[in-house]
């Protein structure tokens, strides 16, 4: 599938895309993981220009790019200013410098409240044929009565390509949120079974939007990037201690799905 041709409007398509975040890194050193959130939000989509359109740029994402800043500040000495949100060349380079990739699981709003701030042109449902409701519209729903050819799986297919970009790196998969993880573990069959990027299981991480609501959930989340990222990580490219030995037998998922 060319990716210009999911969603089919190409109008709509060039408002409303956000694209990844994937920073391109020196030969031998590949990014240390990828995280995955649900779609974009209203921030996400609020300029008209596509430079200006990134993912997690709205209250949660503050707060994922604040800790994001605060890791890479520990280990590389730079400060960066969260608030507002950076543009995307700042961003892309806080990716390369903490060796990470960020995107959606579907880069278009999918949430059909995005239409209280963009109007009727931006109904999921008319545009890319689902939603995150629920209803005979939901994404399951759709899924469960169309499969593979229905339009949830062109945006399966959608993922699993931009992942293919990926395939040959070694990295963690990490997912924020559920609705990210249904989409993901979708995507990933799609993938060359020995590829790379499926070497390590899929690992769930609260999504920022839960952060300030429970701080277990802020807390273990971060614990989790600091492991990931930070300067107590085991290994280049690799996850905390418990993490790395927790991933390499199979109990990682378990151990990350318990903080959701």
């Amino acid at each position: 599938m060319n990716r210009h041709e999911w969603p089919s409007h190409a109008p709509y398509a060039a408002r409303f895309r956000v694209e990844d975040l994937i920073p391109a890194v020196p030969s031998g050193k590949p990014l240390k993981a990828v995280f995955i959130g649900e779609s974009p939000h209203r921030d996400e989509v609020a300029s008209e220009e596509a430079d200006r359109r990134t993912p997690f740029r709205g209250v949660a994402g503050r707060e994922w790019w604040k800790e994001l800043a605060r890791i890479n500040s520990e280990m590389n000495g730079k400060l960066l200013e969260t608030k507002p949100v950076p543009s995307r060349p700042v961003l892309l380079e806080l990716c390369r410098e903490l060796g990470i990739g960020v995107m959606n699981a579907v880069q278009f709003p999918i949430d059909p409240k995005i239409v209280q701030h963009q109007g009727d042109y931006s109904t999921p449902l008319a545009h890319l044929g689902f939603e995150k409701a629920t209803g005979f519209g939901s994404y399951k729903a759709i899924f469960k009565q169309s499969g593979d050819e229905g339009p949830v799986g062109l945006a399966i297919r959608d993922l699993a390509n931009r992942l293919r970009a990926l395939q040959d790196q070694s990295l963690q998969i990490v997912c924020l949120g559920n609705d990210s993880r249904w989409f993901v573990d979708r995507a990933v069959i799609l993938l060359p079974e020995d590829a790379a990027i499926r070497r390590l299981p899929i690992l769930p991480v609260p999504h920022p939007s839960s952060w300030w609501r429970n701080e277990l959930y802020r807390r273990r989340a971060v614990d989790a990037l600091e492991g990931l990222l930070g300067t107590n990580a085991a290994e280049p490219g690799g996850l905390a201690p418990f993490t790395a030995r927790n991933a390499r037998d199979g109990q990682a998922a378990h151990h990350f799905a318990s903080l959701l």
